[in-house]
Order: structure tokens, then C-alpha cells, then sequence
């Protein structure tokens, strides 16, 4: 079932306000009379025009602008703008205490935000309202928020609830109640039953229909129908179904919006399909499909000329934000020529006192650069000297220890005593340490190219144990080899022999 929107009759409505606030009738002449013609744009204008001379105009004026600006506003589908109208008035009314005006202004904010979909907000503000006029006793409008409240919980799927809101309005506010307010209670009583009740739902919707007839008010009537018409398709009434949706259609090609007759076209083509009037029922599939591409049409064309004033407007304040910043910039600019000139003064002094700084500095450098190259020969000359007088006395020590092992060797011949064999060993260490001397000299000489090759570590470390076993027997020590066999190493055998 499809929620019939409840169309406010804005004539009425401006009637209403020009009598109920006669000091404002003359003021506010113009716009209430194009709300009255719907023409919501030139109105809002107008009223923006009143508000824009509020030195010269009441404080109570001032909020009423701001209220009926708002509401041309949310007939514009512009809601958070009305919402802020709305707040506008409403700080302007509780200043001036006026609890009647305060009640309006949260009513209608409760309006901007179902428009908006946030229901909690306008809940609240609904339920704001009627927090005062109660306290009023002020019952038609008890009567009308109970409606926009239950409207709320139906709309946040609390059905139970709504149907209760609506029932206590009428059993508790019927006598005060309009005869437009009863029949918004039970449209929308209608709306509540639809998918739980088809015969209550009919029930409402007949009592809404005698009192929107007495009214003569044909845009709640094409709803009415349409909702009928829907109920008793649903029921399989084609012949019901059929004529309360063509009495709809009559009303709304005169009072009717898109979304109803596209509604309408869509339930009177399932109708007829129903029924086996194919070719009707082909007519308003076609009629619903040009709505819809109409309508389509309509928006992407809104939404161009939504997407070209915003891009208009943004010019507009880029190019006052462009002019602001050029301006900014000259200011700046100035500034800092000034700035630039006292700097430019101090930079040259400073620059001066520098450079002489600079030139002394450089001078001590030199000198201190001159010394050190001068001990760095030095150094290389004594390094120099150091290694030729090592590879001296390496070459003079080798000489008597090769005739101390070459005697030793000749006396291995015979039999030896172990003291007489330690010696021989060590001697034979001690030269081949000499010749690993030499060699190390020649390197440092510059005289020395590494000879690489497959060597076996653990034979160089057995070398070395036995060096040192005669001092760690006396020392009682023992060492471990725990080096792994088979290990090769590309390397040249003095160089690791000296390490």
C-alpha cells in the first residue's frame, strides 16, 4: 500500500496567517500572497527582503519572517535551510517568551527533519510542541502533532503505536478537532491498517472520503481513491479496484503530482491486465514508462542546474577569495620589500665582517695544513726507517739461531736426551717465527706479494699447541682443539702463521 503524502492547502494557510496577525498583514503582503499562489521561490525572496530591514521591523515580525521563509523553503525541497529559518525564529520567540510561537517553531522543525529522514530529531521536536500546548490547552494542535507524531512512529515501522496516537487524538480531541485534521487522522489510520487489515483499513479510508467530499478538497480525495483502488485490487475487486482508481486519475490530472499518477498508471495497468484488457493495460504501462522517463528527465535536468549554480556560486567566491589573497599578498609583498632591504643592509655588513673572518681563517688553516704535512713525512720517513731496521735485526738475529739449529740438527743424529729434544723444537720454531718476521718486514716494505693456497688450519694450530705446551705443562693448563677437520682455507700460509 502506498503512503499517501497529506497536501497542505497553502491558500488556506495564508488566509489564516494574514488574520491571525494583523500588524504583520501589511508587511508581509507580498509574500504571503505568492505563498498563497505556490510561488514558494519569489516568496522566500521577498521574505528575505523583510528580513534583510530588521532595524525597522519588530522582533515578532522578524521571527514570523523567518518562520514563513522557512516553510517556502521546505516546499522548495530544501529542508536544511527551512531548518535553519526554523531555528532562527525559534531563538527570536523564546526570547520574546511567546510559548504559542516557540510550539510553531518546534513543530516545524519536526516538518525539516522528516524531510530529512532523521525521525528521532523530529520526533523530538514533535514531541517539544506538544509539551507546550498542552500545557496551553491548546487542543486542535494536540489534535494535529498527535497526527505528525503517530505519522513518525508508523514511519519508523511502530505501527501499534501510531494506530494508538491516532485513536487517542480522535476519542480525546474530537470535538475540538477540524474537519481537516479528522480527516488527515483517518487517512493515515487507513494508511496504518493496509497490510494487516484490508477492512479496517476500507473502514478509515470511507470516513476520510465523506469528510474530504464535505470539504471538497480534491487533492486529499485522489489519494484517498488511489488507496482504495489499491486495497480493493488487492482484494481482487477489479470492478471496485477499476473505479476508484479512475476517479483518482480524474482528480489528478488536475491536483495530483508525478508520484501519484505514476502510481496510478502502474495500478491501473496491473487492473486491466487482471481483468484481460490487454491493450488498456498496454496504454498504461506506456504511460507510466513516458512519466518515468519524464521524470527522469526532470531530475538529471534539476540536478544540471543544481550541479551549474553551485559551480557559479563557487566561482564567485573563488574569485572574491582570489582577490582577498591578491590584496593579501600585496600587503605581504610590501612587507617584505621593506623587510628584504633592512636585510639585504645587515646581510652586506655581515657578509663583510665574514669575509675578513673568512680570509684570517683560511690563513691559519694553511699554516695548520702546512704543519701537518710535515709531520705526516716525518712519520712516513720513520715508519719507513722502523721497518728497514726490523728487517736488520731479523736478518741479524737469523743468522746465529740457523747455526744453533743446524748444531742441534747435526747432534739429533745421536741419541737424545728429552730436555736436548724441547730445545731443538723450540729452536726450530724460534726461526721459523724470524722468517715469518722477514717476511712481514718485506710487506711493510712494499716488497711483499701474498702467496694464496689451499692450507690446512688444523696443522697450523697443532704447530701452535706445541709452541706453547712446554709453558702450559708448567702452569699445569691443558687446551682443546675443537676445530673441525676438513676444513681448507684459500689463504697465504705466512701471513696466518705470523696472525
Amino acid at each position: 500500500m502506498y503512503v499517501m503524502a497529506i497536501k497542505i492547502n497553502v491558500f488556506i494557510f495564508a488566509i489564516m496567517a494574514l488574520l491571525s496577525f494583523p500588524g504583520h498583514a501589511q508587511l508581509t503582503k507580498v509574500p504571503d500572497s505568492l505563498t498563497a499562489l505556490g510561488d514558494f521561490t519569489n516568496a522566500a525572496n521577498a521574505y528575505s527582503r523583510i528580513i534583510a530591514d530588521s532595524i525597522h521591523i519588530n522582533q515578532l515580525d522578524l521571527g514570523n519572517s523567518f518562520m514563513r521563509r522557512g516553510n517556502c523553503l521546505l516546499n522548495m525541497e530544501k529542508p536544511k535551510e527551512a531548518i535553519l529559518d526554523y531555528f532562527s525564529s525559534l531563538r527570536i520567540f523564546d526570547k520574546l517568551r511567546n510559548e504559542e510561537r516557540v510550539s510553531t517553531a518546534f513543530s516545524n522543525l519536526g516538518n525539516g527533519y522528516d524531510k530529512l529522514n532523521e525521525l528521532a530529531k523530529a520526533a523530538d521536536y514533535y514531541h517539544k510542541a506538544l509539551d507546550i500546548s498542552t500545557k496551553l490547552n491548546d487542543s486542535a494542535r494536540n489534535g494535529d502533532l498527535l497526527n505528525d507524531i503517530a505519522v513518525i512512529e508508523s514511519k519508523k515501522g511502530n505501527r501499534e503505536s501510531a494506530i494508538q496516537l491516532h485513536l487517542t487524538a480522535i476519542e480525546k480531541y474530537n470535538n475540538n478537532l477540524s474537519e481537516e485534521t479528522l480527516c488527515k487522522h483517518y487517512i493515515n489510520l487507513g494508511n496504518c491498517y493496509d497490510e494487516k487489515n484490508t477492512d479496517s483499513s476500507l473502514y478509515y479510508y470511507k470516513k476520510a472520503e465523506l469528510i474530504a467530499s464535505d470539504l471538497e478538497d480534491s487533492s486529499s480525495l485522489a489519494g484517498i481513491y488511489l488507496n482504495i483502488g489499491d486495497l480493493s485490487k488487492q482484494k481482487r475487486n477489479f470492478k471496485d479496484a477499476l473505479l476508484y482508481l479512475e476517479k483518482s486519475l480524474a482528480l489528478n490530472n488536475d491536483y495530483g503530482d508525478s508520484t501519484d499518477l505514476g502510481i496510478l498508471f502502474h495500478n491501473l495497468s496491473n487492473v486491466y491486465d487482471s481483468m484481460h484488457d490487454y491493450k488498456k493495460a498496454y496504454f498504461y504501462s506506456q504511460k507510466e514508462k513516458e512519466l518515468n522517463d519524464a521524470l527522469f528527465n526532470i531530475e538529471k535536468s534539476k540536478f544540471a542546474t543544481e550541479l551549474s549554480e553551485k559551480y557559479e556560486s563557487d566561482k564567485k567566491d573563488e574569485r572574491i577569495r582570489a582577490q582577498e589573497t591578491e590584496n593579501k599578498l600585496k600587503e605581504r609583498n610590501l612587507l617584505l620589500s621593506l623587510i628584504g632591504l633592512a636585510l639585504a643592509v645587515a646581510l652586506g655588513a655581515i657578509s663583510f665582517a665574514s669575509y675578513r673572518r673568512k680570509q684570517k681563517a683560511n690563513i691559519a688553516l694553511q699554516q695548520q695544513n702546512d704543519r701537518i704535512e710535515r709531520l705526516n713525512k716525518e712519520l712516513d720517513e720513520s715508519n719507513q726507517v722502523k721497518s728497514k731496521l726490523f728487517s736488520v735485526i731479523g736478518h741479524d738475529i737469523r743468522g746465529p739461531v740457523s747455526s744453533i739449529y743446524a748444531y742441534l740438527q747435526m747432534q739429533n743424529r745421536g741419541q737424545q736426551t728429552s730436555n736436548e729434544a724441547n730445545v731443538s723444537r723450540q729452536t726450530e720454531q724460534l726461526l721459523d717465527t724470524l722468517e715469518d718476521l722477514l717476511i712481514w718486514s718485506k710487506s711493510q716494505l712494499h716488497q711483499f706479494t701474498p702467496n694464496f693456497e689451499q692450507v690446512d688450519p688444523e696443522a697450523l694450530v697443532l704447530q701452535v699447541l706445541g709452541l706453547l705446551k712446554p709453558a702450559m705443562n708448567e702452569k699445569q693448563l691443558t687446551l682443546n682443539n675443537k676445530l673441525q677437520k676438513g676444513i681448507k682455507l684459500n689463504t697465504d700460509l705466512n701471513m696466518l702463521t705470523i696472525i
